[in-house]
């Protein structure tokens, strides 16, 4: 007698997988291919919300910095301001209120809101900023800078992540 004789069903019943074992092998692995899928997304955002934090947070210490290098004028802006012509200081002497004028508008332009204006353009094609499609700015990046009675300058960057969740940082500091 053969061996499939004796055994009879059961012994050809283990020769393989059957079709209910390989569609929970399926389903197991199509879980964990939607895991690994959902955790790369989340690093994606966590990283570009990382990215913008670090961008405003250069950008706030950037006109902290310049405001440091001009101390003679007030640099107030409010959120919303959009920026102003300004003479081109890198090219040309400027006065303490011309720079401070430049330096405004530079900050404004870079933050990301007013990408699309004159102002920004022209910094843009003579160097001054880099190109949106080269360097996308803080989404709807705006700013606004302040002197309390105390003198203590505080310096605001805020824009918008995905979600429309509005983030902002205050950086304060005696020029």
């Amino acid at each position: 007698m053969s061996k499939v004789s004796r055994c009879g069903a059961l012994c050809a019943r283990r020769a393989g997988f059957s079709l209910i074992e390989l569609l929970v092998t399926v389903l197991l692995v199509g879980v964990g291919v939607l895991g690994a899928a959902a955790l790369q997304v989340s690093a994606i955002q966590a990283n570009r919300s990382a990215l913008a934090y670090s961008e405003a947070l250069w950008l706030g210490y950037d006109i902290l910095d310049r405001m440091r290098a001009n101390p003679t004028v007030a640099y107030d802006v409010a959120f919303g301001a959009p920026p102003t012509h300004a003479p081109d200081c890198t090219r040309h002497f400027c006065t303490p209120v011309e720079l401070a004028r430049f330096d405004q508008a530079w900050w404004k332009c870079a933050l990301g809101e007013y990408v699309e204006r004159p102002t920004c353009r022209r910094l843009q094609a003579q160097d001054m900023l880099p190109m949106v499609d080269l360097h996308a700015p803080l989404p709807q990046g705006d700013g606004a800078i302040n002197r309390d009675a105390n003198g203590v300058v505080r310096v605001t960057v805020q824009w918008v992540e995905r979600g429309d969740q509005r983030r902002s940082i205050v950086l304060g500091s005696r020029p």
